[in-house]
């Protein structure tokens, strides 16, 4: 979860006492100033990546179809052609 910028703000105040203002900054550098800036968790990438393989299987399995489909139907003609 992102900090808000008020909790921002605090600890930035609190850390620069201790720390000094560069190493602060570096630190805080490392934790999202908000929600759009979130690191992406573990299972949003597996959730994201079983989508996508569905959609690259659903695909090529409808154009595999598709190529056999025609395959069969030129073969057939073929066939019919020369008997």
């Amino acid at each position: 979860m992102a900090i808000t910028e008020k909790q921002r703000n605090r600890m930035y105040t609190e850390f620069v006492k201790f720390l000094g203002e560069e190493t602060t900054q570096a630190m805080l550098s490392h934790f999202p100033a908000r929600d759009a800036d979130q690191p992406v968790s573990r299972d949003q990438v597996d959730v994201l990546l079983a989508r996508m393989e569905a959609r690259v299987v659903d695909r090529l399995t409808n154009r595999m179809l598709t190529v056999a489909g025609i395959g069969l139907a030129a073969i057939t003609a073929l066939l019919a052609a020369f008997t």
